[in-house]
């Protein structure tokens, strides 16, 4: 992997791409490796991992959009997504 842009340092599923703005993935497989990249791009080369600004970041809102197209049951949308939990 050469060093340079950092459309160069993705992989995988995102490797080449150039409207990580608006493109979402079209099936749960997809999803799940725009996940994977995404993480493994924040891990290793994200100048600001440390302080996420979150909504202001173009990976951050791909992530969200993948995440929307993946099956979730209500036992993992219980205290993760704010939702209060009941009976504690």
């Amino acid at each position: 992997m050469t060093r340079g842009t950092a459309g160069s340092r993705f992989t995988g599923i995102l490797e080449g791409r150039s409207d990580l703005e608006t493109w979402t993935p079209e099936n749960e497989d997809e999803a799940q490796a725009t996940i994977t990249a995404v993480a493994s791009y924040c891990r290793d080369y994200c100048p600001a991992r440390l302080a996420c600004v979150e909504d202001d970041c173009r990976l951050f809102r791909l992530e969200g959009r993948a995440d929307a197209l993946l099956p979730h049951t209500p036992s993992e949308s219980v205290g993760v997504f704010g939702q209060p939990i009941t009976g504690l």
